[in-house]
């Protein structure tokens, strides 16, 4: 299925696409989509999978590693708050603005500073390695 709709204005089509799963599928997890790229980097550096990493857990240090996910995905793609929120199953572009403003913070405070740039660069050479290749 292939769906088209102003995003900003027909919230209803986002939310039947995003729980039918049609709009992840469609939109998101293409596997050469930059969002997924980033996923996977995520995932291989922090030694978690899709299902964890996309859960509803606040538990730490998975919350974070969510919320660091979401800020690169935000910093890396032209996608939407919303969008990004539907990727992580959630509702609100509001958690997607609260995922980069943490992180900014623990950048700025430098508790997570080296392992979030680390993470960052390999995101960086993981997309330019994905340019190359198309």
């Amino acid at each position: 299925m292939t769906a088209y709709f102003n995003h900003e204005t027909d919230t209803k089509t986002l939310t039947l696409l995003v729980e039918r799963g049609d709009f992840l599928d469609e939109f998101i997890f293409k596997p050469d989509g930059r969002p997924a790229i980033i996923l996977r980097v995520v995932q291989e550096h922090y030694g978690i999978t899709t299902e964890r990493l996309q859960s509803k857990s606040k538990v730490q240090p998975l919350a974070f590693q969510r919320q660091v996910a979401m800020a690169l995905i935000n910093a890396h793609t032209d996608l939407t708050l919303l969008r990004i929120a539907a990727i992580f199953d959630r509702k609100d572009h509001g958690t997607v603005i609260h995922a980069r403003e943490k992180v900014k913070r623990a950048l700025e405070f430098g508790s997570e500073f080296h392992d979030i740039s680390d993470l960052n660069e390999k995101v960086k050479s993981a997309l330019k390695a994905n340019l190359t290749t198309q």
